[in-house]
């Protein structure tokens, strides 16, 4: 269950960036899919995420995982 949402958000990401592009096709996929819908609110209550916004803390979160690794990089290359 996790992995799907999470999979999801990821190549949103990486197709879209961090956008409002991002936003709204997640927001559509949602409407279109109630499955989707209902799997993401599990998602959300798994991860103590709220429903409105637990995609885009998501995403976030990812971003600042993405980022350290590149520091860390950076960092062993110095």
């Amino acid at each position: 269950m996790n992995n799907e949402i999470e999979d999801i958000l990821r190549e949103l990401y990486d197709r879209l960036g961090d956008s409002r592009e991002l936003d709204i096709e997640f927001m559509q996929m949602l409407e279109r899919d109630a499955d989707l819908n209902d799997l993401y609110t599990e998602w959300c209550q798994a991860n103590s995420y709220r429903p409105r916004n637990g995609y885009r803390e998501y995403i976030e979160l990812l971003v600042e995982q993405r980022d350290s690794v590149w520091d860390a990089y950076n960092e062993y290359d110095s």
